[in-house]
């Protein structure tokens, strides 16, 4: 997949990683302290993973939820209608908590492109990003997103 960022750089996704956000979930409704936790889990783990100094956050939208949403997501026969199905408009509360969750699933990759300046061969940068399908392509709106993020600010020397 390549994405044009501008009249410069056009990044190709190189490596993809996808997972159910809420995969380990025994008990317990996702909020913002627990969301939280997910996504330190999931940078560290793409840190490692992908051998990355930095790992850049596309940053979620968390999404008012019911008491339905949590189960095990690898009975669930169709994702996109549960996470319609269990949405809410409203704040829902659980004990002190807001109701809210992350798109069910997590996803992380490095996108290449060019050199930054003539001193490299390539630049790269390791992203993790969320949405609610688990499939090969990314999210309309978090492909947005990576094209207005500042590419030579954020991406790394990679070379050969």
């Amino acid at each position: 997949m390549n994405i044009k960022h501008s009249d410069k750089y056009t990044l190709r996704l190189t490596s993809l990683h996808q997972y159910y956000t809420y995969s380990e979930v025994i008990l317990g409704t996702p909020n913002a302290q627990r969301n939280q936790a997910h996504i330190n889990k999931a940078l560290a783990q793409a840190a490692e993973t992908m051998n990355a100094p930095a790992v850049h956050l596309i940053e979620p939208t968390q999404i008012y939820t019911t008491h339905g949403f949590l189960g095990n997501p690898h009975r669930i026969e169709d994702m996109q209608k549960h996470c319609e199905d269990t949405q809410s408009e409203e704040p829902m509360m659980e004990g002190r908590d807001t109701m809210q969750r992350l798109p069910v699933v997590t996803c992380f990759g490095t996108f290449v492109s060019a050199a930054r300046n003539e001193d490299e061969d390539l630049s790269d940068m390791t992203s993790v990003w969320y949405q609610d399908s688990l499939v090969g392509s990314i999210d309309p709106a978090v492909v947005k997103q990576i094209k207005q993020l500042d590419w030579e600010a954020l991406a790394q020397a990679y070379d050969f």
